[in-house]
């Protein structure tokens, strides 16, 4: 375990992946940065011990352009998980990655993953809120990334749960990039609580790079209980031009349309 004045962590530029083993009892008198250089290796900070320390006085941040990947869930509840630059992967089973903070995704950084941030009871706390700045967007990106080859690998990344219920807030200059292959799976974002599409300048992006390949049929991109304004949309859409976006009341679909033959009689 590491205990202490344990507040900045540093993460070189390297073609392997360095890796956070021990459990860390964050110490409560003072800020703590995760700074995770860019190099070779497709996640170049790896926590696999859990994070515990209770402050409303300071912040965790994660800088640097490189990837940090969370598998372990964790309690610990500063004012707030700043996340700056880069990618920040909440990969952990059942249980928050994050622990009870909220969470603040700056322009120019990514949050994305298959594991849960909230849910659980008594993490009233852990929201996400995500605001980038003109042309230097927000992102969630719901999925993971294959640890040797570095390809996206798709999946739901979920926030809140039947337990505790957890809120995300996409405000101006930010997006939700989803991802597709073509064995008719797409990424998802799951929100057990409330989705906020408020701001003027949210996007939607579909990551299709062959949409002639796509399956056919109706493909969930986003769930939730509620939308915080009912019949609030995306202001900005970026997907090919054929197929269908479509809201419910609770969850954001895409539907492909079946290919159709036309028969030129001369």
């Amino acid at each position: 375990s590491l205990y202490g004045g344990h507040k900045n962590y540093t993460s070189y530029a390297s073609d392997e992946t360095a890796v956070i083993e021990a459990y860390n009892s964050m110490n409560t008198y003072g800020n703590h940065t995760f700074s995770v250089a860019d190099g070779a290796a497709p996640v170049d900070l790896k926590i696999t011990g859990g994070m515990a320390g209770s402050t409303t006085s300071y912040t965790i941040s994660k800088t640097g352009a490189g990837t940090m990947q969370i598998t372990s869930s964790s309690s610990v509840d500063f004012k707030t998980f700043a996340l700056s630059a880069g990618r920040l992967l909440a990969d952990t089973a059942p249980g928050s990655a994050l622990g009870k903070m909220p969470i603040t995704v700056a322009g120019g950084a990514t949050l994305g993953g298959t594991g849960f941030i909230g849910g659980v009871s008594g993490y009233t706390s852990a929201n996400v809120s995500v605001a980038g700045a003109s042309g230097n967007p927000a992102v969630v990106a719901p999925g993971t990334v294959d640890p040797v080859t570095g390809d996206h690998v798709i999946g739901t990344l979920t926030v809140g749960s039947g337990a505790q219920a957890n809120n995300v807030t996409f405000g101006a200059n930010s997006a939700l990039k989803i991802g597709f292959d073509t064995n008719g799976n797409c990424d998802k974002l799951a929100v057990n609580g409330t989705l906020s599409l408020d701001a003027a300048t949210d996007k939607l992006v579909l990551d299709i790079a062959d949409y002639a390949a796509l399956k056919a049929g109706t493909y969930t991109l986003a769930t939730f209980t509620a939308l915080a304004t009912p019949g609030t949309v995306f202001d900005v859409v970026e997907k090919p031009t054929s197929g269908t976006l479509q809201y419910t009341a609770t969850s954001i679909e895409y539907v492909v349309h079946p290919k159709t033959t036309v028969l030129v009689v001369k």
